[in-house]
């Protein structure tokens, strides 16, 4: 089941004997947010259960890199110039958290966007490289920590509470206007199993899961890639997050008025 990704994924998970042998790695989008906006997914959130958190990061609202902006008050009072076309604003398809960060974006700033979707990450960033599109929220991660230093992309604010150290002069969506004060997103990578899993299972992978977790090869190419480690979590505060983060998302799909009910 290696290659199996997405809800498919996420569904044979479920369907598999829930005895600690089958384990889903994902983000919030396959566990929470799939089967919130989509009708034809069966799974629910609450069918899953955390079982480690491994690293988080935030977003990056990005331009191309030949846009006359330079900061996020400029670039929202350009796009709200009688006349002004709506910038184009690329995603990775309807639900996406892309997608639903751009929404509430533009909700919230008075900023209108022309949402054109791609099929992922990285043809979206190259056409924002390349000036195909005008802007996007990228997750920090991967290459994009590469693209900001190197000038591909020009980055105007993080979805994070506080500045990345890595990006000092990146600011926050919060610090830039008032309208934003509460814009305050993130993702993350998990481990989870089926909620039916016996608590001694869980229990097991848990404890194996967090000394995996201090490997100081695991820390240091996580910290490359721009994302962080995620501080040690009991099973108790897990859910907890879990329960949080379904909470957090499908309000934002809800608002922006994505969803499948």
């Amino acid at each position: 089941m290696r290659r199996a990704g997405g809800s498919i994924g996420t569904a044979k998970v479920l369907a598999s004997k829930a005895d600690g042998n089958t384990i889903l790695i994902a983000s919030q989008t396959e566990p929470i947010l799939t089967p919130f906006t989509l009708s034809h997914v069966k799974y629910k959130a609450e069918d899953l259960r955390m079982v480690a958190l491994v690293c988080r990061t935030s977003y990056v609202l990005v331009g191309r890199p030949d846009l006359p902006a330079k900061t996020l008050a400029e670039l929202t009072d350009q796009a709200k110039k009688p006349g002004a076309k709506p910038l184009n604003f690329g995603h990775i398809g309807p639900g996406s958290m892309i997608h639903l960060l751009g929404e509430q974006w533009s909700k919230q700033s008075g900023v209108p966007v022309m949402h054109v979707p791609y099929k992922g990450v990285p043809p979206l960033s190259q056409d924002v490289m390349a000036s195909q599109i005008d802007i996007s929220f990228l997750p920090l991660g991967g290459t994009l920590p590469s693209l900001i230093e190197s000038g591909k992309v020009q980055p105007f604010s993080t979805t994070a509470a506080t500045v990345h150290p890595r990006f000092i002069k990146v600011p926050t969506m919060t610090s830039q206007s008032p309208a934003l004060k509460d814009f305050i997103y993130g993702t993350w990578v998990a481990l989870l199993v089926p909620r039916s899993t016996p608590a001694d299972v869980v229990g097991r992978l848990h404890q194996a899961l967090a000394v995996a977790m201090k490997d100081s090869e695991l820390q240091a190419y996580v910290g490359s890639t721009g994302m962080e480690m995620a501080q040690p979590m009991s099973l108790t505060d897990l859910d907890k997050f879990y329960r949080q983060e379904t909470g957090t998302y499908q309000t934002l799909a809800r608002n922006v008025g994505v969803d499948s009910k």
